[in-house]
């Protein structure tokens, strides 16, 4: 039996209708889940400070006792752009004694400069 154009029509208009049915329900299903999104826009993040070797944000003398532990191959963090205080390129014993005079607001005596972080 052949099915009539009109009978082709009213089956492409009632599938045209589910489809939009759906996709609207589907929407209006998005944007509830879309309120019940939890949005926290008062994040910061600070730069690493130069000498902060546990991340604290704050270069304290326990800085320089990891830098000094990771000299002695006991476990510590470790970062060599925060640990190389002075800038020479190398973790050592010096970075640690500039840390320790700084805690204790003496000039380190010596320029500090950490490669793409903020200064002590």
């Amino acid at each position: 039996m052949k099915k009539s154009l009109s009978q082709f029509k009213v089956f492409r208009f009632a599938l045209a209708v589910s489809m939009l049915l759906q996709i609207s329900q589907g929407a209006v299903a998005a944007a509830g889940l879309w309120d019940q999104m939890i949005w926290d826009e008062d994040v910061w993040a600070e730069p690493p400070r130069c000498g902060d070797m546990n991340g604290d944000g704050n270069v304290t003398n326990t800085d320089a006792v990891l830098i000094q532990r990771h000299l002695l191959g006991l476990p510590s963090p470790f970062n060599p752009d925060l640990c190389d205080v002075n800038g020479d390129g190398n973790c050592t014993n010096t970075d640690a004694v500039i840390i320790k005079r700084a805690v204790l607001g003496l000039p380190p005596g010596v320029s500090q400069s950490c490669s793409a972080v903020s200064p002590l």
